[in-house]
């Protein structure tokens, strides 16, 4: 998966992404996660970067999964603005929804 981003030049080499079988939320079971803490800091795996999860259903086809991370990396860079503002806020659903479609879209594009 990160090597198909790279080759369409959109690396994702600033998260460390893996895989987790299921990811369940209040609201069921979740395709990502980007996981933070209270105060807006990422959690990090050992290399030092941001943790993207992503879930067995965000892995079942690649535009799933090419959605679904750049959905979570919404997500990382808006608490990253928003933690600098004070008003800590990973941005809505919507809006990451819409990024990860747009990127989605970019992909398709460059790789034929």
């Amino acid at each position: 998966m990160k090597s198909e981003l790279g080759r369409a030049g959109m690396s994702v080499s600033d998260f460390d992404i893996v895989h987790v079988p299921e990811i369940r939320t209040p609201d069921g079971i979740a395709f990502g996660n980007s996981p933070h803490t209270y105060d807006g800091f990422p959690m990090k795996k050992p290399r030092g970067r941001p943790l993207i999860e992503i879930s067995d259903i965000g892995l079942r086809d690649l535009d799933e999964a090419v959605a679904t991370i750049h959905h979570e990396i919404y997500h990382h860079r808006h608490f990253e603005l928003t933690r600098k503002s004070g008003n800590v806020w990973g941005g809505s659903e919507e809006a990451a929804e819409e990024h990860g479609q747009r990127m989605l879209e970019t992909f398709r594009r460059r790789v034929g």
